[in-house]
């Protein structure tokens, strides 16, 4: 189980289960540093952990190591909004919605199931500063 934590303003991710402890990624694939992380999650299968990135509008993607749980950056896409304050990652697994808070949309991103990275798709829903999803 991975959470997002902020510790005396220091962003981090931690993880929960037999080698816990707390992770500080210092960047994402970019090379953007990854502060004001706005939710944490992973995907079913636990082989990729994606943080929103409100100070550089972007998801960072991680590849999960088994044996560790160590996390590596893999990929930053942009989100396609501005203040990405929540994503949710649909039940098939396919597809993941990004809530750009302060531009008032939420754009969809198919998930390139064999390296965890996310492609802009043009489905985009504008609505009022959207801040959380949930799938029933």
């Amino acid at each position: 189980m991975y959470w997002r934590a902020d510790n005396a303003g220091k962003e981090l991710i931690a993880r929960f289960g037999r080698s816990a402890g707390f992770r500080r990624p210092s960047s994402d694939r970019c090379g953007q540093s990854v502060n004001g992380i706005g939710e944490a999650g992973a995907a079913a299968d636990g082989r990729f952990v994606y943080a929103s990135n409100r100070g550089y509008d972007s998801i960072a993607v991680f590849a999960r190591e088994p044996e560790t749980g160590r996390l590596n950056a893999v990929a930053c896409p942009l989100s396609g909004g501005k203040t990405p304050r929540f994503f949710a990652i649909d039940p098939s697994q396919r597809f993941v919605y990004v809530a750009n808070e302060d531009s008032d949309t939420i754009r969809m991103f198919r998930v390139e199931s064999d390296k965890g990275t996310l492609a802009s798709t043009d489905t985009v829903v504008q609505v009022g500063s959207p801040v959380c999803m949930v799938f029933s």
